[in-house]
């Protein structure tokens, strides 16, 4: 049982809900070379104790095919 698509193909901005409750947020991060930045500054947060996110685009084109769902 997966998630439901968005009607009309929106994606899921997880990063704007995940802001909307005070998390620190960052994304949709879809370049694999820009997740290192954000990932150094969420970890930083997580080590003081406040919750973080990086919201990131998969292509499934790349992963083995008896993972896509």
């Amino acid at each position: 049982m997966g998630l439901a698509p968005f009607p009309g193909g929106l994606r899921r901005e997880r990063s704007v809900a995940a802001k909307s409750t005070g998390w620190w947020a960052e994304g949709s991060v879809e370049d694999p070379a820009d997740i290192n930045g954000g990932l150094l500054r969420a970890i930083e947060l997580v080590k003081a104790g406040k919750p973080a996110l990086i919201d990131t685009t998969r292509n499934t084109a790349e992963i083995y095919e008896w993972l896509n769902y």
